[in-house]
This record gives C-alpha cells, structure tokens and sequence, in this order.
C-alpha cells in the first residue's frame, strides 16, 4: 500500500506526541529510523546489527545474536504503537510492528477497513493445541459508551489471550451467539471450545457475564460475572484489567480451558503427544508430579518436538527449566551442573530468539543466570520480564521470591505483596514468605503458623532448610531438628553438604552466612552433624 512522505510525516508527529514516547528519545529515534528505511524500501534488508548500530548507537563490534537489546526495544516499540492506536482509533495511519517481525508495517486505516475479512482477525497456529472460538461480545449498540467498551474488552482479551501461544484462539464474530453456535463452531471453524459475552447496561453500571463451553459436551467449564460502574469510568483500564483476569483464568495452561483439554488427553499414549500434549503435561509435572519418571519422559520428548519443530519457543522454555531441574532437585543429571546450567542458557537463548516477547522465557532466564552466579544479567533479565508482562500476578510473585533469596528485600516485598499469593499451594510461594517471616520479622509466630500450611516437598532440601530456620525462631528445637536431619538426608543422597546449598539458594553474602551460622549454633546444641565448618 503506498504511503507518501507527507501522511508518514503526519503520523509519527501524532505518535511523537505520545507521553512515553516524549520521555523516550531512544524509542523515538527507533520510530523514525524503522519509518525511513520503510519508506524508502530498504525494510526488508534491515538485520539486528544494522538497527543496533543505526539506530541505537550500539558500537561496530555489537553482536545481536549474544545482545537480545534490539529485539527488547523493538518489543517495547510494539506494544506502545499499539496502545497508542487503541487510544486513537481515528488516526488515518496506522504504524506497527508485527510480531517476530523487526520492520514497520505502515497501514491507510481507510482502505484496510474497506476490505477487512473477519475470519483473518485472528491467525491460527499451526500446532495442535486446543482451538477456542471466540463469539462477538453481545451488548447495546444504541448506547454510546457501552459499544465502546465492547470494542476495547474486546480488543484487549484478543491481545491478552494471543500472548497464551498453547491454544489456538479463532475469531468467530461473524457467528450469530443467539442461534446456535455450536454448530457452526464445531464443524466449520473446527473448535473444541466457545467462549461467549454478554455485557448488560444499567444507568450506571454495566454487568459482563463470560462464559467458556466446551462444545462437544455442551459443558460450562468455566464462567464469571463482573460489575462495571459508568461513572467516572475509564474505558481502557477497566477494559485491561478485565482482559488480564479472564485470560488468566482461562487460558494459563493450569487454568480452566487448560485443565479441561489435559483432562480430555490424559490417557494418549507418550509416542502420540504433539506440542500441546507436552506443554499440558509438563505443567502438571511442575504443579503436581515432578520426579524422575516424568522428568525423564517430557525431556526426551522435548528433545524430539524441538529437532521436529525448532521454531516452538516454548518448548525451549520448558526444556531449560527442566535442565535446572536437574541442577535444584537432581532429577535425571546429564553430566554436571555447571554442564546443565550452561545447556539450560543455550535453550533459553533459543526460546527468546524464536519468540523475543515472552516474559516466561525472560524469567526463566533469569532463574538460570541467579543459579550460575551471574547477577547483573539475572537483574536485567527480571526486569524485561516484567516490563512484558507487568499485570501477571503469578510472575510478580516468582521474580518477588527470587528478588528476596538475592538480597534486594525491598523491591521483592513490593512485588510479593503486589502480587498476593501468601497462601498460595506453590512451595516456591510459601518459600518465599517462609525467609521473609523468618528475617524481617521479629514475632516468630506467623512464620510458624505459615509453616503448618506449607506443603514441603520430599525433594526440596532448601524447603526444609528453611522451615529449619522458622522453628528455630519458635523456639522449637526437636521440630528444627526433625526438618534439620531431612535436608541432611536429602543432600547427601545427592552428594552434596548443605554449605553448598545455601550459597546456591542464596545470593547475598550476609543472608547465607547469617543461615549458615544459625545451622551451625543448632548443630552445636542437637549433636546433628552438618559440616558446616
């Protein structure tokens, strides 16, 4: 589509007008750098160093495939075009930047809305993963401010549900939700699952029911209702935060449509998993089965679909936490940990490569930088996995936990506390909470009442470790001693003495040797060896 000098000129003066863009001279010189060798077709010959070192003043020797800096600007470059563009939905040019893509697409609003074909809305996968149809919103097109919010709930959990790349999610707004369907879902748009909205509007409140079929029982796997006051209303955060919450109760791979299709999968045999078989099963290792036998399974199956398919990112993601697996729970070892930590860093070099805007990938890389003691490059990495994706209380909560086991107490409350998941059933959670009672409070009781809530698991001597520590606070000292011995036994199963652990489990100097000494006075007192000194 032609675009002239002057419409380019009209529509980056629009976007340089933009609040984060004003406080971004980077980003702007970026906008302005992607438009001219767009404009003067040289878009297609742009690579990551001519961009690093054009456009971001990166040095001659920069190297792009060791440097992810370019492809985390262009993805901050993304997503504030596209917020801009939902705030303005009358701009007559349109600039994005598609995903995996590093060149502008410069867009006439005008024509493109002449020949939109809604079943292009949303592209399908090509993987095998469960296909959700998402229905047109239902709502009062006489009222002004309720069709408003329709389009932007709807924009919005397109953009929230698009990120979850284990599910195929299929526009179907040219169904008709008021007359059956299921039918048309099923057969030509080949769904496993509906997903339908109806948004009724009061004088001042707006109520929205959503609800998620699976098609072929006629079963409601999952549904909510929520309140939406009109007064005052702000369309695009109430619209966001909708967006967030029903993607994420859905659509997360523990979440309700995942649990459902794993449900449907659970008695296919190994040889026949496809991707999403792996991704499903793999989250239940995490949640519920994590061992030797499942350990081993998913990764020589990793190993498999990734030779198969070496443009599926998440696997990549999946095979590297399971490396560090092999490390923090010596699970199935392949040579030593220093080796599985260095295989564990190329894989997740590779899932960023393939997909450079998933914030799990970004995290898990920084779980592995944290583990080889490289903590400049484990800051950076937490950090571009929260600038991602900034609403997910479940990776607030990760990068929260492992900002405390680091030291940086102060920015891991706030995420931890943002996050709110005390009670969560996830030991890493309760790990977290667990240290945090047991150095920064001085009442010793929540830490012990937080304790007998706390699942610890068989394997996890760090757990024990610091329920140790909690009890020894309480002044319990058989108990201490009872998950003191545990720990013992579970390190020197693994050929390991706890001096070792602790400094692998925490990074701050003072924190571990604080550990250390507060083992080694209970060591003193019980009798129980723990060469510590």
């Amino acid at each position: 589509m032609d675009i002239n000098q002057d419409m380019l000129d009209g529509a980056l003066k629009s976007l340089f007008s933009h609040p984060t863009l004003k406080r971004a001279p980077q980003m702007r010189r970026l906008l302005e750098y992607l438009a001219v060798e767009e404009l003067a077709r040289r878009g297609d010959r742009l690579t990551g160093y001519k961009v690093g070192v054009e456009a971001l003043r990166k040095p001659n020797d920069f190297d792009p495939s060791s440097d992810a800096s370019v492809r985390v600007e262009i993805g901050r470059l993304r997503r504030i075009l596209a917020q801009y563009y939902f705030e303005n939905p009358d701009e007559p040019v349109v600039i994005e930047i598609p995903k995996g893509a590093s060149r502008l697409k410069i867009i006439d609003r005008d024509r493109q809305l002449a020949s939109i074909d809604h079943a292009e809305y949303l592209s399908r996968p090509t993987s095998m993963g469960p296909s959700i149809a998402l229905l047109p919103l239902e709502h009062n097109e006489a009222i002004e401010d309720a069709k408003l919010l329709a389009m932007g709930l709807r924009e919005e959990l397109v953009s929230e549900l698009t990120r979850f790349r284990e599910f195929h999610f299929v526009d179907a707004s040219g169904v008709d939700p008021r007359q059956a369907p299921e039918r048309i879902c099923a057969h030509q748009l080949e769904c496993e699952f509906m997903l339908a909205s109806r948004l009724i509007t009061e004088s001042e409140q707006s109520h929205l029911r959503v609800t998620a079929t699976d098609i072929h029982t006629s079963k409601v796997i999952w549904t909510n209702r929520f309140q939406i006051t009109r007064i005052n209303l702000d369309i695009i955060e109430v619209a966001m935060s909708i967006a967030h919450q029903i993607a994420h109760a859905l659509a997360r791979p523990t979440g309700a449509l995942g649990i459902a299709a794993v449900k449907k999968r659970l008695h296919k045999p190994i040889d026949t998993w496809n991707a999403t078989d792996c991704i499903l099963r793999w989250h239940l290792y995490r949640l519920r089965e994590r061992g030797p036998v499942m350990h081993k399974i998913l990764r020589e199956k990793l190993r498999k679909l990734l030779k198969k398919d070496p443009g599926f990112a998440l696997g990549y993601v999946m095979f590297a936490l399971l490396k560090i697996d092999e490390v923090v729970y010596r699970l199935n070892p392949e040579g030593t940990p220093t080796e599985a930590l260095e295989r564990a860093a190329f894989l997740i070099t590779q899932a960023i490569g393939t997909d450079p805007d998933s914030a799990f990938a970004y995290y898990v890389k920084a779980q592995c930088n944290y583990f080889m003691g490289e903590y400049e490059d484990f800051l950076f990495c937490i950090d571009q996995a929260l600038e991602l994706h900034p609403h997910s209380v479940e990776l607030q909560h990760h990068c929260g936990a492992f900002l405390c086991f680091y030291g940086d107490w102060d920015r891991g409350l706030v995420l931890l506390e943002r996050a709110g998941m005390k009670y969560h059933p996830g030991v890493g959670y309760r790990l977290a909470h667990l240290i945090i009672e047991y150095f920064k409070t001085n009442d010793p009781e929540p830490g012990r009442m937080l304790l007998e809530t706390t699942y610890i698991p068989e394997e996890l001597s760090v757990a024990n470790v610091v329920a140790c520590l909690i009890q020894i606070k309480a002044g319990n000292r058989k108990a201490a001693e009872k998950y003191l011995i545990k720990a013992i036994e579970i390190e020197h199963g693994l050929k390991r003495e706890l001096k070792e652990l602790v400094p692998l489990w925490f990074a701050h100097k003072p924190l571990a040797d604080k550990i250390l000494q507060d083992l080694s006075q209970l060591e003193q007192t019980t009798g129980v060896v723990i060469k510590l000194r």
